[in-house]
């Protein structure tokens, strides 16, 4: 029996948890289990005890020994954890992300509890420390009301000033995710910021441990969260960073190179624009007088040069990749073996990357893997998941050209300023070359894109700076080569993807490395014919540096803080920011990632030299001279030249995007440059910029009737992933963080010209229709969501729509629809149905099939609230008697929309007013029967025939007539049991026909009294017609008397009519 009872136990279902999101298959967590089973032992000892004698018992028993303490401890923050949420304490001045948030509790409750605790502590908090350190480790599986409590305790334990609460802030920091704008992320975001602002200043930042990491970490966040909804948390994070890197800059300095790789996302932020020109261009010893300086660094050098060659510690790049991610990663490549890791990859991108604002992560992921993330040589010498293969796959997921750019530079930031002397890792830049040396030859293109890259960021990254970075890549190359990392980097030169100028640029700027080759004869003659290398001679890196700096032109820089600043001679109203002269463009749109996400100084042009760029060197040249023309620096006569030479860049890649082929297509595009310069620089820009803008969107789109089209395929392709096939799935992923900027350049390009705007929006849509109407459906959600201004109510773009759609494309639109996703008719819903289906004549309405599936469309977006249609269902009453009561369309979709929808007093007034006609009364029962089922519906109902009573007695009359008509047809119906409902009937009834003084409907009389009589049928009279249809027929009796040419004839009628109707019916009064 024992043995039965044992097995009963271990089958009975685990408790749920109070403090983990648990799912059925995960076991029961054993610190929980602990903790519970401490809490029942404090709840029998404390049972019925005041708050002194609970004091008394917890010191007993945690002096007893030691598990007693453990046991105590465990108990009191358990309680504390599980304490229930209150959200009556929320402050009114909260931001409204956290007004939406339960996020206040029992803090009396929390505040005894912590009481008791402080009470019986004996070690300085460490076993309550340790506990707390375990939970914040299993932070993301915590519920939502643990997390709140835990951040409270872990403030008040922040003020006790522990020197163990270091490491535990600082991962807590580490759970904050970059590229997330959840909720319960931005909540933690912003209770840290709290933690560190008010509750916990003067401790957080007097800490020189926690400085640096608070700085890397918010820091990091501020371009996240450049949304309006985010700007309070925005405004705490410039306010915390700027402070830090004022008034800490010491232990700031720390961070090292990666400190300038986040400056220059925040850069054109005034107050960092400042910071830069007062900090980062001092001279070290100015700043840091007790520094230690390495290889290279000398006291005169500038606070920007040190940290660039100050290795970044391992320390900050976690600090940007969860612990959940970090475990995540750290098995796959340590466990995993090459070729099954295909199912942890998809696990990990469906866990972190499938959101539309994860991009922002992957560059921070790429910087885990290279600085963190070390095999070991056992691990090297397996087949496990290589870093160069796991971060190939990581390239796979980015979504957009800014992301690319950024997370390329982190995969070669440690190359550029590379020097063993200083301390950096080869295992830091190892990744990158095994990228490229791997991808050949079945990802040649990825190799190519990938130098390419690397050869622009030495040419142009700074050209003050072009002689340290060169020489930091050629350490890199040759200490990889030295220790056997690559046997030679042969395969990168000839690569089959890289063309002559790139393979001779990279001759010249690893000239040295290749003359090493050449002269063991490694390179094929063939190749070296191919692009003309037979007569290159040997030059220094130093020398190909200084010959590339005297044949350079004048260029903008890609990172303004790496050079000297000067003021912009044509804007006085703005801060100068950091700029110098340098190339701008960057392979695959990485110029405009770069340029504008930095202060720009502008500069003269010289219109024929740019033109005659833009013939060789498109692509390098797009951004100079779209900014020569938005901002005003050119001619308006040469308004004409620019238009043309653009339009002239771009039709080649334009052409190429069709109905029928709307491939994303991600090899360096005039097409990716010169949309993400305008999309970067919109922020920016100055209201006259932003029209100069429109205007050269609208320019361009007039040399072409198709280009606008092309431009919004090119525009959805590029925001939204598998494009159209998966068009539902990613646009309900996209829109949840989205404000609408997606199609801004389409917008501006129709709406330069506002009059002009629906003409071209709907030349657009018919030709997409014409073409694929599978595809024009797929962006018909995408342009109601993000273009409803024009959209929304147009008349012919919905045409388009129920005339070209199919059964498919009509469950999709209707779902988004009855969502509320999206709007199709918005407030312009009568106009549609004006020129669709109301039209005076029948030729111009729409045919049948269109008409069914506009209403259809109409029910899906009003059938759940028609309060904002009311005056239009008015309109449609009238409407319909007055003149369409015969089409068939029209009166099916409006008995369908009114059926699903609650009936209002002045829609049943409505209904009751109709003519007593055919279709008419058709409608009148059907809608009758279906809004009898309402609750209010009898009140609604006694409302509206006392209002009928003060009108017209025609309209009186008509009522009457559909209230007997439905009555003899549905006499079971609850209605005609309300005593209330059926009490205003018999008024109306007497309104109507004041000659009958007994009401034939068998309601309550004078005296209280039913009277059924007129209910009572003999066997005699089971084929008599119903009551109230015969005494209204002879209420109008002396209108058919009078047509009786005799007396005879009366009296005849008289009798046969008597004889109709029962003996007890007050025949002889009438």
């Amino acid at each position: 029996m024992g043995q039965h009872r044992e097995g009963n136990t271990k089958n009975e279902p685990p408790k749920p948890s109070r403090l983990f999101v648990r799912r059925d298959v995960d076991e029961q967590d054993e610190q929980e289990l602990s903790m519970s089973r401490a809490l029942t032992i404090f709840h029998s000892l404390t049972a019925h005890c005041s708050e002194r004698e609970v004091t008394q018992v917890l010191m007993e028993k945690a002096t007893s020994h030691a598990d007693g303490y453990i046991e105590m401890t465990q108990a009191l923050l358990y309680a504390m954890l599980t304490l229930p949420l209150q959200n009556n304490h929320i402050a009114e001045n909260s931001p409204e992300f956290i007004l939406s948030i339960p996020c206040s509790f029992d803090q009396q409750g929390s505040t005894l509890l912590f009481g008791y605790l402080q009470f019986i502590v004996s070690d300085g908090y460490k076993c309550c420390v340790d506990q707390i350190d375990q939970l914040i480790k299993k932070f993301h599986k915590l519920q939502e009301n643990v997390k709140i409590q835990l951040l409270w305790i872990f403030s008040y334990l922040m003020n006790l000033n522990l020197p163990e609460m270091d490491s535990l802030f600082i991962l807590l920091l580490r759970n904050i995710s970059g590229g997330d704008l959840s909720i319960p992320n931005i909540w933690l975001t912003y209770n840290m910021l709290i933690l560190i602002l008010q509750h916990n200043r003067t401790n957080v930042l007097n800490n020189s441990i926690l400085i640096p990491n608070i700085l890397y970490t918010f820091l990091r966040l501020i371009p996240d969260h450049i949304h309006s909804r985010h700007e309070h948390i925005r405004n705490l994070e410039i306010r915390l960073c700027s402070d830090l890197l004022t008034n800490k800059i010491v232990e700031c300095s720390v961070i090292g190179r990666d400190l300038v790789r986040l400056f220059q996302d925040v850069v054109k932020i005034p107050i960092f624009g400042n910071i830069w020109k007062e900090i980062f261009t001092k001279s070290v010893s100015s700043l840091l007088p007790n520094v230690v300086l390495r290889n290279g660094q000398t006291p005169q050098m500038t606070f920007v040069d040190f940290l660039l060659t100050t290795k970044t510690p391992k320390t900050y790049p976690q600090l940007r990749v969860t612990p959940e991610m970090d475990t995540q990663i750290a098995f796959i490549l340590s466990q995993v073996k090459m070729g099954n890791q295909k199912r942890y990859q998809d696990w990990f991108a469906a866990k972190f990357l499938s959101s539309s604002d994860s991009d922002s992560l992957i560059p921070d992921l790429i910087r885990f893997i290279c600085c963190c993330i070390h095999p070991t040589n056992a691990i090297l010498a397996t087949d496990i998941l290589p870093r160069w293969a796991f971060i190939g796959w990581i390239f796979r997921c980015v979504k957009t050209p800014i992301m690319t750019a950024n997370a390329k530079l982190c995969l070669f930031y440690d190359w550029m300023f590379f020097d063993e002397k200083r301390g950096d890792n080869i295992m830091n830049i190892e990744p990158a070359l095994l990228l490229m040396m791997k991808s050949m030859p079945k990802y040649d293109k990825l190799t190519s894109t990938l130098l390419d890259f690397l050869l622009s960021v030495m040419e142009f990254y700074d050209p003050k700076k072009k002689e340290m970075i060169v020489q930091g890549v050629h350490n890199s190359l040759s200490i990889m080569i030295k220790k056997g990392v690559v046997n030679n980097i042969v395969p990168l030169f000839t690569c089959p993807a890289l063309d002559t100028e790139r393979v001779r640029k990279m001759v010249e700027l690893w000239n040295s490395i290749y003359r090493d080759y050449i002269d063991k004869g490694d390179f094929p003659p063939q190749w070296l014919k191919e692009h003309n290398l037979e007569d290159v001679r040997r030059s220094s890196v130093v020398a190909a540096a200084s010959e590339s700096e005297e044949k350079k032109m004048k260029r903008e820089d890609i990172l303004p803080p790496l050079a000297e600043t000067r003021e912009s001679p044509k804007s006085t109203s703005m801060e100068a920011s950091p700029s110098t002269t340098i190339k701008p463009e960057v392979v695959e749109g990485d110029v405009s990632s770069q340029i504008d996400q930095r202060e720009v100084m502008e500069e003269e042009y010289n219109l024929p030299e740019l033109m005659e760029k833009m013939l060789h060197q498109p692509l390098e040249n797009v951004t100079r001279l779209t900014d020569a023309f938005v901002r005003q620096e050119l001619e308006d006569s040469a308004t004409d030249e620019v238009i043309t030479c653009l339009h002239g860049a771009m039709s080649t890649e334009l052409e190429q995007i069709s109905c029928t082929d709307i491939s994303q297509r991600d090899e360096p595009s005039i097409l990716n440059t010169f949309f993400s310069h305008l999309d970067t620089t919109r922020s920016t820009s100055t209201p006259q910029q932003s029209d100069r803008t429109s205007k050269l969107l609208y320019l361009i789109s007039k040399m072409d009737e198709t280009i606008s089209l092309r431009v919004l395929l090119y525009l959805v392709t590029r925001h939204f992933e598998n494009f159209p096939v998966n068009i539902m799935e990613e646009t309900e992923m996209k829109e949840e963080k989205t404000d609408g900027r997606e199609l801004s350049i389409y917008r501006s390009m129709l709406y330069h010209r506002p009059e002009e705007a629906r003409e071209l929006f709907v030349r657009d849509m018919k030709r997409c229709g014409e073409d694929i109407e599978t595809l024009f459906h797929s962006l018909v959600p995408i342009v109601c969501r993000y273009l409803p201004e024009i959209a929304c109510g147009c008349t012919e773009f919905i045409q388009l729509i129920v005339t070209t759609i199919d059964a498919v494309s009509l469950n999709n639109l209707t779902s988004r629809l009855y969502l509320r996703d999206i709007r199709l008719f918005g407030d312009k819903l009568m106009p549609v149905l004006d020129a669709s289906c109301l039209c005076e004549d029948d030729g111009e309405q729409w045919d049948t099939f269109a008409q069914t599936w506009l209403w259809q469309l109409i029910l899906a977006e009003f059938s759940s609230d028609i309060t904002d249609i009311t005056d239009v269902l008015v309109q449609l009453f009238k409407r319909i008697q007055a003149k369409f009561a015969q089409r068939q369309e029209v009166l099916y979709g409006f008995v369908q929309l009114l059926r699903s929808s609650t009936p209002t007093s002045r829609l049943l007034m409505c209904l009751l007013e109709l003519k007593y006609t055919g279709p008419l009364s058709t409608t009148f029962t059907v809608l009758f029967q279906a809004w009898s089922k309402s609750s209010d519906f009898s009140s609604m109902l006694v409302d509206s025939v006392n209002q009928m009573m003060s009108v017209d007695t025609t309209v009186s009359t008509n009522g009457l007539k559909h209230l007997e008509h439905v009555r003899k047809k549905y006499a079971d119906m609850p209605i005609w049991k309300d005593q209330q409902a059926m009490s205003s009937i018999q008024r109306l009834f007497q309104h109507v026909h004041p000659q009958i003084s007994n009401h034939p409907w068998g309601l309550t009389t004078e005296k209280g009294k039913t009277d059924n009589k007129t209910n009572e049928k003999t066997s005699k009279e089971k084929t008599e017609e119903d009551f109230g249809l015969r005494v209204f027929f002879v209420s109008n009796l002396h209108k058919v008397m009078s047509q009786f040419q005799s007396q005879a004839d009366v009296t005849s009628s008289r009798i046969r009519l008597k004889m109709a109707f029962s003996r007890d019916e007050p025949w002889d009064s009438l």
